[in-house]
């Protein structure tokens, strides 16, 4: 397996892996599935120096991550393909929209401006997530961040941080779709 920095050309694979993790973690139509995962990999990627995939022959992980004021073309990919859905998914994109904009405007009340902000981390082979962190905290590190933060919930292995050496800064409780999810906030100090 070796780790590179993501490439334009790896976007298809990295919203399929997206997809398989977390198209069951609220019920979605595939229409929805689709427009949904679509837009969190959008929504998270920045074509930058410490977002990395893990390969191993093709795509087997990655892990999204950019500097505190990095900004992308996510919220323009919204508005613009939002209106092919039929209305009900419209507003369940927007609730969607307004689940991910509360957790990471949460997290960026934490963040100093040389901090990093990890926005997705998803592996399909054993080990990969492991050395997808432990490389983002040394890029992250070689580019003077001094901590890396993000938020997952409890539809996720949230476990898995605390083993790596993520501690736990916040948990809350926010509502997406008529579900209640306990929601962790996690940072390593670099």
């Amino acid at each position: 397996m070796i780790l590179r920095p993501y490439r334009e050309k790896d976007f298809e694979e990295l919203r399929a892996i997206a997809t398989h993790y977390w198209a069951e973690e609220v019920e979605m139509d595939d229409e929805l599935v689709s427009f949904t995962y679509d837009y969190l990999i959008r929504h998270y990627l920045h074509n930058n120096e410490i977002t990395y995939v893990a390969e191993d022959s093709k795509i087997v992980g990655f892990a999204l991550a950019y500097f505190k004021n990095e900004n992308n073309s996510s919220a323009e990919f919204f508005k613009n393909h939002v209106k092919s859905l039929s209305n009900r998914n419209q507003k369940l994109a927007y609730e969607y929209l307004e689940y991910l904009n509360y957790n990471h405007d949460k997290v960026a009340k934490y963040l100093n401006d040389d901090d990093v902000y990890f926005g997705l981390l998803a592996s399909i082979q054993k080990g990969a997530g492991s050395a997808l962190i432990a490389n983002l905290k040394k890029v992250s590190k070689e580019h003077g961040a001094s901590k890396i933060m993000f938020w997952t919930d409890e539809t996720c292995d949230y476990h898995y941080y605390e083993r790596k050496g993520f501690e736990l800064v916040e948990t809350y409780e926010i509502t997406l779709y008529n579900h209640r999810i306990k929601t962790f906030i996690y940072q390593i100090v670099l």
